[in-house]
C-alpha cells in the first residue's frame, strides 16, 4: 500500500542497491519520497532503480563509492541538479570484514574507516547545507 506522508521530499539512501539501504529506500518511496538509490556496483544499482520504476517510484540512480570526498559531493551535487533539493539523508553504506583484526590486512582497516566514518562524514558534510 502506498502512503504519501513523505510527498515531494527527495531521500537519499547511500548504499541502497541491496540489502538493508534498500529496504530503507523502498519503505520511504512507499511513504511518496523522490529516492535517490546509491551504490558501487552499476548493476546492482540499476537492477534496484527498474525495480522501483516498476512500483512507480520517482527514482534516480548514482553510482559512487563514498570512499572519497569528491565523489560524496558530486552524489549530492546530482542529486540537487535531478531533484531540486535534499530532504533526508540516509547514511547506510558501509563495510564489513571476516576474521579477526589481528590477522586483517592494513587495507582493510584503511577501507573499513573510509567508508564507515569517513564517507558518512563527507556526505553529511556536503548534505547539510541543503537539508537546513
Amino acid at each position: 500500500m502506498k502512503f504519501n506522508y513523505l510527498k515531494d521530499k527527495v531521500a537519499l539512501v547511500s548504499g541502497s542497491s541491496m540489502g538493508i539501504g534498500k529496504a530503507i529506500a523502498f519503505e520511504l518511496a512507499n511513504q511518496g519520497a523522490k529516492i535517490v538509490l546509491n551504490g558501487r556496483d552499476p548493476e546492482k544499482l540499476n537492477r534496484v532503480k527498474s525495480e522501483f520504476l516498476e512500483f512507480g517510484f520517482d527514482t534516480i540512480a548514482i553510482q559512487a563509492d563514498i570512499r572519497y570526498p569528491d565523489k560524496c559531493r558530486q552524489l549530492i551535487e546530482t542529486a540537487m541538479v535531478e531533484f531540486g533539493r535534499l530532504d533526508i539523508l540516509i547514511n547506510n553504506a558501509g563495510m564489513s570484514s571476516r576474521g579477526s583484526i589481528e590477522d586483517m590486512a592494513d587495507t582493510n582497516l584503511t577501507i573499513l574507516s573510509e567508508t564507515n566514518y569517513t564517507g558518512a562524514a563527507h556526505l553529511s558534510k556536503y548534505a547539510i547545507p541543503y537539508l537546513k
